[in-house]
């Protein structure tokens, strides 16, 4: 009974010592620099972009760990990460297959930077090209058993599951401004193959040209016959919700793509704060949405219609308004309260063309119509309508720029340039420069065309008095004194 027992134990300890052995050529194997190197061509396929590793190691207890990963993309690394981690299947690896059913990176950096023709072009993995035989001549035909070495390749890896936990991505223009940070990045691929990509993506936060933020962005992904879908985006902004969509055939030349965006409840003064505003200056609640269409590798030209609605709307102390409210002695531009304020446009070479823009208080309206500039310039015709009861409140040499419109309605118009955050307008130099300037000229010239009509007297009677003071004694020693009457001419007598 003993030597039996010793025996099974002996079995045992065999088998767990060739276990460990297998385990350790298995590790051997898996880091030997070709397996390696399948590993990363094949992770690099299912990826679609060239991956490059350090090392691989596996734990007897299911774990592969991938070390020192990297994206090349030119001079600057699209993705730097310390580790992959995974869960693998033990047996397979013994038939010469690596079955990851749970791959995750944990804290991943993505930079993502235009090139030199400001586009944003994801960087692909090397094409294969199938070897033929070195002589071109016509009489060579290509070498038909090739495919099968495919299938001599030996090793084999399948990955069931991808994850990206914790990541960071950086949208940076041609000039490495950044355009766009995504932070808390999360991605569950749950179909991961060569011909389809599908799963969740979940962003924390994304800050959009450094002061519009989106919170809890969430969408479902699909990739399939070269097309990327966006199906269902949600996402917050200022407290309101958002809603879009997104579509995109990367495999053609210019990627082109179909986005829409709709908002609902959006907190105007939140809003406004975020892109510097000062605090209470805005307020509100925002809505609208957008259609939108272009190329991928052109964002800035995209094509497009929309619009916005302010409900409740209020904006206070806001230098343009306060401008114009100065200019034309009305208060109620410094603290305008809205029934209803509007507008519509659509987009065009990297313009924002504002088709009605209106905003409409108690007793007045503006109304406008022109162009934003991507670059923060605007350019907008407008027209200031106000009741007859506002309009006979105004001095007389400001209502006197009003012309009648119908439904007892008086309107001036004026321009509005400058940048977006930045407007200013010529309204005060329309009003004021031009009435006041030129009643203030007239006055001005009446005045001194009076004085010069009135000095010519007065410089020469100025000249007289000094000459006749000046001359004074002289007529009184060559007049002769009045003659002394005497009975016969005698010689005159001397002073």
């Amino acid at each position: 009974m003993k030597k039996l027992s010793k025996a099974i134990l002996i079995a045992c300890a065999a088998v767990a010592l060739l276990a460990v052995v297998a385990f350790f050529g298995v590790n051997l194997y898996i880091q030997s620099p070709g397996t390696q190197a399948r590993i990363q061509e094949q992770l690099s396929d299912a990826l679609r972009m060239p991956l490059r590793i350090t090392n691989t190691s596996l734990t007897p207890w299911s774990d592969l760990k991938i070390t020192g990963i990297t994206i090349p993309n030119g001079t600057v690394n699209f993705l730097d990460a310390s580790a992959f981690n995974a869960r693998y299947r033990l047996s397979p690896l013994f038939g010469g297959k690596l079955i990851i059913t749970e791959m995750s990176v944990d804290r991943p950096h993505i930079v993502w930077a235009q090139n030199a023709e400001g586009k944003w072009v994801v960087p692909k993995a090397a094409k294969k090209t199938a070897s033929v035989a070195a002589s071109p001549s016509p009489q060579t035909e290509p070498v038909k058993k090739e495919p099968k070495r495919t299938k001599q390749s030996g090793f084999q890896v399948v990955v069931d599951g991808f994850q990206i936990r914790n990541g960071t991505v950086e949208l940076l223009d041609k000039d490495r401004h950044p355009v766009a940070i995504f932070t808390d990045v999360n991605m569950n691929y749950t179909t991961l193959t060569a011909d389809r990509l599908e799963g969740t993506a979940e962003i924390g936060r994304i800050v959009w040209n450094e002061w519009l933020a989106f919170n809890t962005v969430r969408t479902p992904f699909r990739y399939a016959s070269g097309e990327l879908e966006l199906p269902q985006i949600t996402a917050m902004l200022a407290g309101g919700a958002v809603h879009g969509s997104f579509r995109m055939r990367g495999e053609e030349p210019e990627a082109p793509f179909v986005a829409t965006l709709e908002i609902e409840g959006v907190n105007a003064a939140k809003l406004s704060t975020d892109a510097g505003w000062s605090e209470g200056q805005a307020l509100g609640t925002l809505s609208g949405n957008i259609e939108a269409h272009g190329s991928s590798k052109e964002v800035a030209r995209l094509e497009g219609k929309g619009r916005l609605q302010i409900r409740d709307g209020r904006f206070r102390q806001l230098e343009l308004l306060e401008t114009i409210g100065l200019a034309l002695q009305i208060r109620q531009l410094s603290d305008l309260r809205l029934k209803d304020g509007r507008a519509e446009f659509h987009l065009a070479d990297e313009k924002a063309f504002v088709d009605a823009l209106s905003l409409e208080a108690l007793d007045l309206r503006i109304t406008a119509e022109g162009l934003v500039r991507f670059d923060g310039k605007v350019q907008f015709a407008s027209r200031l309508s106000v009741d007859d009861a506002l309009h006979r409140q105004l001095p007389g040499i400001v209502a006197d720029n009003f012309t009648a419109e119908p439904g007892e309605r008086h309107a001036l118009a004026f321009d509005v340039t400058g940048k977006n955050f930045k407007p200013k307008t010529n309204l005060l130099e329309k009003v004021i420069g031009k009435k006041i300037g030129g009643q203030f000229e007239d006055l001005v010239s009446t005045i001194f065309s009076s004085r010069k009509k009135e000095e010519p007297p007065k410089k020469e009677e100025k000249k007289k008095d000094r000459k006749k003071k000046k001359d004074e004694p002289k007529p009184v020693d060559e007049t002769p004194p009045a003659p002394v009457p005497s009975p016969a001419p005698a010689e005159p007598q001397p002073q």
